[in-house]
């Protein structure tokens, strides 16, 4: 319930992404690790270290809907920072070049 109330979030959505029916965004995924003081991979490493053979066999894999919905979260973030950067590189070549 603190993990839920910390997050902004209900007890029962964090119940549903326990159980893997539903997948937090970014920013909860990111609340959730600052929260427990972890790196935001770490919520989705297996604990055990094990060979790469028994990591494949045993492993749970993220339900191929999560994946997608990840990478295209993913996808968004870095398009807006790439973004960002560049109109703020050419602001600055564009100062440069007014002085000179």
């Amino acid at each position: 319930m603190q993990l839920a109330e910390y997050c902004g979030i209900s007890p029962g959505y964090i119940t549903e992404i326990e159980i893997g029916k539903k997948f937090p965004s970014i920013g909860v995924i990111e609340k959730i690790a600052a929260k427990l003081k972890v790196e935001p991979y770490r919520l989705f490493k297996s604990p055990a270290k094990k060979s790469l053979a028994e990591t494949n066999k045993n492993s749970s894999q993220l339900p191929y809907y999560v994946n997608k919905q990840l990478q295209k979260q993913l996808k968004t973030r870095i398009k807006t920072h790439v973004n960002h950067s560049t109109r703020q590189i050419l602001a600055e070549i564009t100062e440069i070049i007014k002085k000179y």
